[in-house]
């Protein structure tokens, strides 16, 4: 967990949600508990109970799985077990910090978008050290 600088433009770290935050952890439990009880009951299936359970899972993949992130020379990573989302810093035209990450742009204004084409970088104890590395690749002004 932490950070690692490389050189002067890497900046390597892993965050990983599910292991850090206790109190969303035992939430998801008991609404994935209730969930499939409520799908149980409805559908008289474990089967579309677990099916059901296994479709929340999915979209909960970046709190439940370790995420690498990279900050290097060519731009901005995001690895997961099922996805890899780079982009060039070429291609970056804003940021959006907020209090667990920042959030990298293609777009130089607010766009429904950017949720779909940017990349989230959420901060584990490195919010100074990403954000130096951001702010001197998109500038300041790019927010």
């Amino acid at each position: 967990l932490g950070a690692r600088l490389r050189g002067e433009l890497q900046l390597i770290w892993t965050s990983h949600p599910v292991r850090n935050q206790h109190g969303r952890t035992a939430v998801l439990i008991v609404v994935l508990a209730l969930t499939g009880w409520a799908l149980y009951i409805a559908t008289e299936s474990a089967g579309w109970a677990l099916i059901g359970n296994a479709f929340l899972l999915l979209g909960l993949y970046d709190f439940l799985l370790p995420t690498t992130f990279v900050l290097d020379d060519k731009g901005a990573t995001k690895r997961t077990a099922l996805l890899k989302r780079a982009r060039r810093w070429q291609e970056l035209r804003s940021f959006y910090l907020d209090t667990s990450g920042v959030l990298l742009s293609p777009f130089a204004e607010r766009s429904p978008m950017e949720a779909h084409r940017g990349v989230y970088l959420r901060f584990e104890g490195n919010r100074e050290a990403v954000m130096n590395v951001v702010e001197s690749r998109l500038g300041q002004e790019a927010r």
